[in-house]
């Protein structure tokens, strides 16, 4: 079991308030032995048919923004009330409220995945057809029937262009996949070319290179085990930088790839422009770094 497989194995079982299905009410039936709770249940397993939708702390359009659910991805439904669906997202265990109305019950099995920042689902193989909506980057999908043309191929919902997608196990180097964010805005809790923050960045990079990775600065953090700055000199293309609440890649031994709110965008600049400007607040502006070659081994397992 790898350390990532570790992680989860621990946070999910009721040590995480983010990563758990558990309220003071109501409680995943599998934390039964974790948990003490008035009302156990199993979950529902349910689709995203939204191209994006907002995951947030409480049942309310107006309620904080923790992260964003694709579409294609699975979330288990512990409670559906009032519009609201609670539940966790099975791609990085986060629990939060959705709109009930961004799910499905009816499962597809997704084969490939959007390559593009984004990409429109249409009515018809013809580029000049009704655009059903718009799904975005590591959004996943059923293929099903290629075109005459060759140029698009048909989903349960809509045709898709042939060239935006991928197999969904083809893996993508995470370096040129934060570039592609670069310009992008940065929005707390977003994960697509519409908004992005510095922890979704690092997880869309690694989830396109065929890691699991959990959400949140702290937990990519534990997670990926980033080690002590002092144990390295010189940095590399790759290697992942931790601040004080926040994250980037290296693009080279200089620069830094991350989604901040200095900005207001996903940026590549010298990663001396952000320790300046952390200085004032922070004793060691940089927390930790985790080498490429350290997330490569991940990839391999």
């Amino acid at each position: 079991m790898n350390n990532l497989s570790q992680y989860y194995e621990k946070h999910i079982n009721g040590k995480s308030k983010n990563l758990s299905p558990y309220r003071p009410d109501i409680a995943a039936s599998y934390l039964r032995r974790n948990v003490t709770s008035p009302h156990y249940v199993e979950g529902v397993k349910m689709q995203v048919i939204q191209g994006v939708s907002a995951l947030r702390a409480s049942p309310e359009a107006e309620a904080e923004q923790l992260s964003q659910l694709l579409y294609g991805s699975h979330f288990v439904v512990y409670e559906a009330r009032n519009g609201w669906a609670w539940g966790q997202s099975l791609d990085d265990y986060y629990v939060g409220y959705v709109p009930l109305s961004a799910l499905d019950e009816e499962i597809e099995i997704p084969t490939h995945r959007v390559k593009m920042l984004s990409t429109n689902l249409y009515e018809e193989p013809d580029g000049k057809s009704k655009a059903i909506q718009g799904i975005p980057f590591n959004s996943v999908l059923k293929l099903d029937t290629l075109s005459a043309n060759g140029r698009f191929i048909e989903t349960p919902v809509g045709w898709v262009p042939f060239d935006h997608i991928a197999p969904i196990e083809e893996q993508f180097n995470f370096v040129d996949v934060a570039e592609m964010f670069i310009s992008c805005p940065y929005l707390w809790g977003g994960r697509t070319l519409l908004g992005i923050d510095c922890s979704g960045l690092v997880q869309a990079a690694l989830n396109a290179y065929g890691i699991k990775c959990p959400r949140d600065t702290g937990m990519q953090f534990e997670a990926l085990e980033a080690q002590n700055c002092s144990e390295r000199t010189s940095l590399s293309r790759g290697d992942i930088i931790f601040f004080p609440g926040h994250v980037g890649i290296m693009s080279d031994f200089e620069n830094i790839i991350h989604a901040n709110a200095h900005h207001m965008a996903t940026v590549k600049e010298p990663l001396g422009h952000v320790t300046d400007r952390l200085k004032g607040e922070h004793k060691t502006p940089i927390t930790g770094f985790v080498p490429a070659d350290t997330i490569a081994e991940l990839q391999m397992d």
